[in-house]
């Protein structure tokens, strides 16, 4: 005689019918919700740099003087934290969202001089601090978006909309 244990899981039956009710419609309605999930945090970026804050929120470190006269002298937009970054837009403006299957990357793509331009101020040099601008900003709550635009997709697909 064999001991035997049974052990039943309650509400199973009901999960295993909303799964199959998914059926292929993840594949089909994901990318695109991952695709807007990539441009949330692209557009969370660029906005961070215009607001001229770092992706934890705080301040960019301010210009060195000798930074803002030769900005100034060229006669770029304003000076202080509101033109940290941003002296032509170029940096900034190759910040986008790519997916390819199911594969979400984002990316700084432009001319070589604005990526190079962009890495020294993520990581910092010897002469000028670290600015970090490349990343996902908590203070704009882009991961809380993301998430929610997949519950209700969900919740939609489950509820047979």
């Amino acid at each position: 005689m064999s001991d035997c244990v049974n052990i039943q899981i309650v509400g199973l039956r009901r999960l295993e019918k909303k799964l199959q009710k998914l059926g292929t419609a993840p594949r089909r309605e994901f990318p695109p919700l991952l695709l807007k999930g990539g441009q949330l945090v692209a557009n969370s970026i660029v906005r961070g740099v215009m607001e001229g804050r770092d992706v934890d929120g705080h301040k960019f470190k301010k210009l060195s003087p000798k930074t803002e006269k030769a900005k100034t002298r060229k006669g770029y937009r304003g000076t202080g934290v509101s033109s940290i970054l941003q002296q032509s837009g170029r940096m900034i403006q190759g910040v986008m969202a790519h997916l390819e299957r199911w594969d979400l990357a984002i990316v700084h793509e432009s001319d070589i001089l604005a990526q190079e331009y962009g890495m020294y101020h993520q990581r910092g040099t010897r002469r000028m601090p670290q600015r970090k601008w490349f990343g996902i900003r908590k203070y704009h709550n882009v991961e809380e978006n993301i998430q929610r635009m997949f519950n209700d997709k969900i919740k939609e697909i489950l509820n047979g909309g």
